[in-house]
């Protein structure tokens, strides 16, 4: 292979102008010396060999084709990784940086967990059936005092646990008042009748807590209470010996409604009897007799014999007792010694012995009247009157 002459094809290429010599030197900063070697290669001739002049070709013309090409490409890769960077940038920016975070606080309070209903839907069920037994018939009374205590400590044991359901709490405060409480028999001591007003107290004060939670929570709901509520107040307060504030609860009774009238009367009439209003509950233990059979026709009986006495007439008194002796008193389960005062029970209780010709009983069961500090001075005279006879009457 010959030398290269400085006007053949090769030197040519070599010696163009010194534009395309400073563009090859851009082009190959390692080059540094490209353009001394040209110029040196233009003024000696035959110094490079033909095989370093091909080898030196061939290196700068790739040089010419290869470099703009990387250079496009890193300028690319550049492009699409500063691209990805920024997005990263502001995907980072954007996140929350959970330094000044706070949860979410919770919802408002709704009635039922202001009201603390604990298990709710279960609750919710026993109200639903609850609902559907009040009011309570005439027949269920009739068997009220001789309900099993089973289903009797259930309801109260439903009462008990769904403290915030109105119609449970109302058969509940039912079934506690109407709970039996028997009498003390003639030979018991004061205590035991002490001991028995205590526990008719603690049974009232359960029934008032109760019946006071259902009107609230009713008037938390804005909506009218369950039947009987007014209606048990009422025998509550009768129940209890407050003759006004039972009359304050029979009249919320009557305007509600949804009760039976014969028991609204029954418990009128006990009403007033307490209040010595005695024309009122005679006329009212009538109504009810002419109107009602059972419990409450037994009821109305006593009710106007206690007034007959009261009112001057024992002999009416003594023959409406003798009428009734189908059932006797003491056991607790008849409706008027639910309604009663305990003193109020035990003067009927007396009069009841005298009529059965129990004298024995009949002055101990005055005497325990006596000792009570609930009777009003009218009635102590009229016990004492009573207690006089009997002892006369013994003695002669």
């Amino acid at each position: 292979m010959g030398t290269m002459r400085p006007g053949g094809t090769w030197g040519r290429v070599f010696t163009r102008g010194a534009a395309r010599t400073k563009f090859l030197a851009k082009l190959l900063p390692a080059q540094g010396n490209c353009e001394s070697l040209l110029t040196a290669r233009g003024a000696s001739g035959g110094i490079l060999s033909a095989v370093l002049a091909n080898a030196l070709q061939a290196l700068l013309i790739g040089a010419l084709v290869l470099a703009p090409s990387a250079d496009r490409g890193e300028t690319r890769v550049e492009k699409k990784t500063a691209k990805k960077a920024e997005k990263k940038a502001e995907k980072k920016a954007a996140a929350p940086t959970f330094t000044d975070w706070e949860p979410k606080p919770p919802p408002g309070p709704t009635i039922w967990s202001l009201a603390g209903a604990g298990a709710w839907t279960a609750c919710q069920a026993v109200e639903r059936d609850a609902s559907m037994q009040l009011p309570v018939k005439k027949n269920t009374r009739d068997r009220s005092a001789r309900i099993s205590s089973k289903i009797r400590k259930t309801w109260i044991g439903r009462g008990d646990a769904c403290s915030h359901a109105p119609a449970v709490q109302v058969l509940a405060a039912y079934y506690e008042l109407t709970r039996p409480r028997s009498m003390p028999t003639y030979s018991a001591s004061l205590e035991e009748f002490a001991a028995l007003a205590d526990e008719l107290k603690e049974d009232h004060d359960r029934v008032r807590a109760r019946l006071d939670a259902v009107i609230a929570e009713s008037r938390r709901r804005r909506a009218p209470p369950p039947p009987m509520t007014y209606l048990l107040l009422a025998q509550l307060e009768v129940a209890s010996g407050a003759p006004e504030a039972a009359h304050r609860a029979l009249t919320m009774a009557w305007r509600h409604g949804q009760v039976d009238l014969r028991q609204l009367d029954l418990v009128a009439g006990v009403q007033a009897l307490l209040a010595a209003d005695l024309e009122r509950a005679i006329r009212l233990a009538h109504r009810v007799r002419a109107r009602s059979q059972g419990s409450q026709l037994r009821a109305a009986g006593y009710l106007l014999a206690l007034a007959y006495d009261r009112a001057g007439a024992p002999g009416v008194a003594r023959r409406i007792l003798l009428s009734l002796r189908t059932q006797r008193l003491g056991a607790g389960e008849s409706v008027i010694e639910v309604l009663l005062p305990l003193h109020e029970r035990i003067y009927l209780t007396a009069l009841e012995h005298r009529a059965s010709g129990n004298v024995a009983d009949s002055i101990r069961f005055f005497e325990v009247y006596l000792e009570r500090p609930e009777p009003e001075p009218p009635d102590r005279k009229t016990a004492e009157r009573h207690l006089g006879e009997l002892r006369a009457g013994r003695e002669s």
